[in-house]
């Protein structure tokens, strides 16, 4: 009877121990290893960026740390799209401009994507070239502007040239705009030209032009 008594003790002790093991490495060492540094559960990715076409960047996320896709291009309403199969890029631009005195003279723009490094030489206040260069930021995007102005019949024809870089290329945006004299009208129109001309953010206008180019 004690024999019987000791291996059954024996077994209950086993068995125990038994049930103890597996609940450590179930609970506890299961645990450790889903919330360990480096494992397969947890990735860790590089905090690269990379530059999309419209100026924005995206990181990497994910199991393989792949660069997330930059953002679906959507034509404005009213732009139409200009494909150049020379240099293989498409780009959007307003079929007008939407103003009474504010012409575009040669439109849409010449676009051209290049490579190279940004740079900006300035011209000086003091300077009496008819072209003046002035570096501008332009929704956080950096801005080389050349701009010269030629009057002829109570108008004005100012040539301007838009330099950026982006996605490591420099786009350079070229066109002409025709801005009337605006002492030649009466009061009330000369109030609404003169605030016109004021207020339109050809600035933004270009910087979304340029943010609109992509690949074909």
């Amino acid at each position: 009877m004690n024999i019987r008594k000791f291996f059954l003790g024996r077994a209950i002790g086993f068995i125990l121990v038994l049930l103890l093991v597996f609940i450590y490495f179930y609970f506890i060492k299961n645990k450790s290893y889903n919330t360990s540094p480096g494992s397969i559960d947890e990735v860790v990715c590089t905090m690269e960026a990379k530059e999309c076409a419209d100026g924005s960047f995206v990181g990497r996320s994910g199991p393989k740390c792949e660069f997330a896709p930059c953002p679906i291009y959507t034509l404005p309403a009213g732009w139409l799209d200009f494909q150049d199969a020379e240099q293989k890029i498409v780009f959007s631009y307003p079929k007008d401009l939407g103003k009474e005195y504010v012409h575009p003279q040669e439109w849409p723009p010449v676009v051209s994507v290049t490579s190279g490094d940004f740079t900006c030489l300035t011209t000086a206040d003091t300077s009496s070239q008819a072209s003046r260069v002035s570096e501008r930021l332009v929704n956080d995007h950096q801005y080389c502007i050349s701009a010269m102005s030629e009057g002829a019949a109570g108008t004005t024809y100012t040539s301007y040239v838009y330099n950026t870089q982006r996605a490591e290329k420099l786009i350079s945006v070229k066109f002409t705009l025709r801005y009337p004299q605006c002492l030649n009208y009466d009061d009330f129109q000369q109030t609404d030209c003169v605030d016109e001309r004021q207020n339109f953010d050809i600035d933004g206008l270009i910087d979304q032009m340029v943010g609109s180019i992509r690949e074909l």
